[in-house]
């Protein structure tokens, strides 16, 4: 999956003005497309984000641990490079565990948005 910010799914805004907040409508609008292709956060192994500000770890680590008390999925992040120009956090890419079965057939799930604000997403 690819490029979720903190927007409302509807009207495009961005949601919440801390740190926490931003973080939350993320991994909200993750946990809703990961239900959409029958998957979930539980299945995630790794994410990378990004932050406008570095100083905004501490705040998103926090939130973080909210949403995966236990067992979390690997994470890396980097400074969003559009920082300044409007969400505090992105977290652009999730890698999904492989399915338990073995010669599972495989499926592809994409949809862009009607927004290059709202970003894009695809789940492969």
């Amino acid at each position: 999956m690819a490029g979720q910010g903190p927007f409302d799914p509807r009207s495009g805004a961005v949601i919440g003005h801390t740190i926490q907040e931003q973080t939350a409508q993320c991994l909200r609008n993750i946990t809703a497309i990961l239900h959409a292709a029958r998957s979930s956060l539980e299945q995630a192994v790794s994410a990378t984000f990004l932050l406008a500000d570095p100083s905004d770890f501490a705040g998103m680590n926090e939130e973080w641990a909210r949403w995966f008390p236990s067992d979390p999925p690997a994470r890396q992040g980097a400074r969003h490079p559009l920082a300044g120009q409007g969400p505090r956090i992105s977290s652009p890419w999730w890698r999904r565990r492989a399915p338990k079965q073995r010669g599972a057939a495989s499926a592809t799930f994409a949809a862009p948005s009607n927004s290059a604000r709202r970003g894009t997403w695809a789940i492969l």
